[in-house]
């Protein structure tokens, strides 16, 4: 199967994000979750919402400082 050229510069993240009690009785929930990048399968896992800019920026700037490079990635080919 043929591939794509597929720069290493393209950024793609999982987000997960849910809610969390902080209490025995559960009356006080808060919301918790983590992000993965899925090119270098660092995960940050945060108590804060606005944790999430900050990791990306760190990832994108990580690949910034590298020269532009390429992978291949198979094509999918979908049957009707």
């Amino acid at each position: 199967m043929e591939g794509e050229i597929v720069p290493t510069n393209v950024h793609s993240f999982i987000v997960r994000v849910w809610r969390e009690a902080i209490d025995d009785e559960c009356s006080q929930l808060a919301w918790r979750g983590s992000i993965d990048e899925v090119n270098s399968g660092k995960r940050l896992s945060f108590q804060d919402l606005n944790a999430i800019p900050g990791f990306i920026e760190e990832c994108m700037q990580a690949s910034a400082d590298a020269p532009p490079a390429g992978r291949k990635r198979p094509l999918v080919q979908f049957e009707p």
